[in-house]
Parts: structure tokens; sequence; C-alpha cells
């Protein structure tokens, strides 16, 4: 009965944290039960241990979940554990502690990166208004490679200009990182998992809004049409608006074929350039294009191809 319920107590203690202080005591007694007639020390020495076992078990889970209230348990109970668990324990709420507060770091730092550059306010509400906005819908300037001309066509209007200001974000706040933590290595590389983990998040929010759209694009162009065929009409202006003007020129291209009863044929050059793009010799190039969604092309590209 007495082990039972210090398993009890363990368990109970990591299902719900606010029940710690009682499942110690619910330990402790049980263990002074078992140990009972033997020196006091040991019972005492026992009964303390099962108490330890109780709050490790408690603040384990809680780590476990990155829960910043293991930190606070820890910092409260930390000295019930044996050394051990103490050690163990005590590495995993001062990582997970160091993460919280680079968190909290990230956003202070990115509160006062975006008021750096905000434009100025006018005495125009509407200009104010344009100026707060985002500027995806800037048309992005060409951009010459290995697969020349067809890269003014790589990625929505303004994504281009979405990566760069991701990227300066990136390099300020690491600037800033490097100044103020040099001499705190934890959380100096801390920060700058926040900082790597947070841009690799807005990178992927550009490209799954890109494919969202483009999906939405290939669908209007191959089943928009009668009966479920190609489309004969322009894309919503929803989708419009986003594309490039070289974008938009294939697609009423497109759409003209499909009016005029025209299949899609491979373009020999925009061919060559893709799998130019695909094989070339710079690794960068290539995984740029293994990357790109292809709808932009399907104008220039067969069905099959």
């Amino acid at each position: 009965m007495a082990l039972a319920a210090i398993e009890t107590s363990r368990a109970d203690a990591a299902a719900d944290p606010a029940n710690l202080t009682n499942a110690m005591a619910r330990a402790e007694g049980a263990t002074r039960f078992l140990y009972r007639g033997q020196a006091p020390e040991v019972v005492e020495n026992e009964a303390r241990n099962a108490g330890g076992s109780v709050v490790s078990a408690a603040i384990g889970s809680l780590l476990a979940r990155n829960d910043p209230l293991g930190v606070r348990l820890f910092r409260q109970f930390g000295d019930r554990l044996d050394p051990h668990d103490r050690r163990a324990l005590g590495a995993a709420a001062q990582t997970l502690s160091n993460a919280n507060a680079a968190m909290g770091w990230l956003r202070d730092r990115s509160a006062t990166l975006a008021a750096e550059t905000a434009p100025a306010p006018t005495s125009d509400p509407t200009l104010d208004a344009m100026n707060a906005a985002s500027p995806a819908t800037a048309e992005p300037p060409p951009v010459v490679s290995s697969a020349g001309m067809l890269l003014d066509q790589d990625g929505l209007a303004g994504d281009r200009e979405r990566l760069d200001e991701i990227e300066a974000r990136h390099h300020a706040l690491t600037a800033l990182n490097e100044q103020e933590f040099t001499a705190h290595p934890a959380r100096l590389r801390a920060n700058q998992a926040a900082i790597d983990a947070d841009t690799a998040r807005r990178r992927a929010a550009v490209k799954a809004e890109s494919d969202s759209l483009y999906a939405d694009l290939r669908r209007h162009l191959t089943t928009g049409g009668p009966g479920g065929g190609p489309a004969v009409t322009s894309p919503p202006a929803t989708i419009m608006s986003r594309l490039t003007d070289a974008q938009q020129d294939a697609v009423i291209a497109q759409v003209n074929d499909a009016i005029e009863g025209r299949r899609p044929r491979t373009d020999p050059q925009t061919w060559y350039a893709i799998r130019q793009g695909l094989t070339g010799g710079d690794a960068g190039e290539r995984q740029r294009w293994a990357s790109m969604n292809l709808v932009p092309f399907m104008g220039r590209l067969s069905e099959e191809d």
C-alpha cells in the first residue's frame, strides 16, 4: 500500500503540478510508514528521497513539454532533488529559461526595429495608411541569372522585396544580439536560435502564400472554363493583382489560346532555361529552381512537360 501511494503521488504531481505540495506530503508520509521502526535518520532520509522523486516527476514532465512552470518549480523546489536530478533538470530548466528569455528579447527588439523603420506620419490619413501597408504589391526588378529572362517570373510581385526585408531583419537582429550578449554565450546562442527560427518561419510564410495563390491560379486556368475545361476568362482580380506584369501577360496569352482552342506548346527556350537552372553548376541556383513553383510557366510548357 505504501509503495502504491508513493507511485500514485508521483503520477498525481506529474499530471497536475498544482497538487505537488500535497503529493510530496503523501509520498513522505507513506515512506515514513514503510520504514517505521528503523533509525529516525534513515526514515527521514528515505522520506526526503520520496518527496524529491515526486518533485522530479512534476518538474521533468513540465520541462519535457517546454512549460515555463517547470522553471519556476525548479527554482522553488530544486533543493529537494537528489544531486543527479538537480544537475539534469537544472540544465534543462536553464535551457528553457534562456529560450523563453530569447523569445522575449526577440519580441522587444523586433518592435524596436519596426518602429525605427516605420514611415513618419503625415497629415494625410490616406497616405499614412498606404505607408503602413505591406510593400508586397511593389513590382520587383528583373534578376539576371543562369536561367536568364525566366527569373523575372520568380515569385509573386513583391516576393523578393519581402524576402530581402526578412534577410535585412535577420542581419539587424543578429548584430544586436552579438552586441548585447557577447559576454553571455548561452543567451547569445539561445537568442540566435530564436532569430534563425523566426526568420525561417517568415520565409516559409512567403512561400506558402505564393504556393497557395499559384494553386488557385492553376485550378482556374485548367478547370475554370466551360465544363471544367481550360479557362476562357481571366483569373479573379485577387489573383491577377499579385502577379508580375510578365506573369499577367503569360496568363492572358494562355486564356486567349484556350478561347481559340489551342493547347499550350512547349517553348524550347523556356524548357532549356528551366533545365539549365535545375542542372547547372551553381548549387544555390539548382536549389532555387528545385523549390520554384512552375505554375507561372504553364503557358510556355505543354501539359506533358
